[in-house]
């Protein structure tokens, strides 16, 4: 999938298109789905730059607990918390774009990100990499299973 937030005072627009129409549809997978939805139920989760979302992640459902790590052991995350100076979280929303961050493309690069906007390459398990264009006020978001 590719995600495009862009700019406010273009054509006030964001999408998310298919990238892979000969192997995706837009209902998805639906066997997939009917499995997912018999091992995990939504719960509330906590989002980077949007705090608490209700029904916007996945729990082991009960019939399940023999398998979650929640319930075997006594795991408290830390709260997320963005570096000064960091704009991340409203660029990911949308409601800013990577050409309103003072720290893009100075102290902020793929190389060394300073927020989630870039994720390192060498991260244990990478799952979104962005790309932005300042010049055309784009962000694209890619993922990746």
């Amino acid at each position: 999938m590719r995600g495009y937030a862009g700019h406010p005072g273009e054509n006030h627009q964001s999408k998310v298109e298919i990238a892979y129409k000969r192997g995706v549809t837009p209902e998805g997978n639906l066997q997939a789905q009917k499995i997912m939805a018999q091992v995990f139920e939504p719960c509330p989760a906590n989002w980077r730059g949007m705090g608490k979302v209700p029904d916007s992640g996945l729990k082991l459902r009960h019939k399940f607990a023999d398998y979650d790590a929640e319930v075997a052991f006594d795991i408290k995350p830390e709260p997320a918390i963005e570096p000064k100076g960091c704009i991340c979280g409203e660029i990911l929303r949308g409601v800013k774009t990577p050409a309103d961050c003072r720290l893009f493309r100075k102290i902020c690069t793929p190389e060394n990100p300073v927020g989630r906007a870039w994720c390192r390459r060498k991260a244990a398990a990478p799952l979104i990499t962005s790309t932005a264009n300042a010049e055309k006020n784009i962000l694209l978001v890619k993922i990746r299973f």
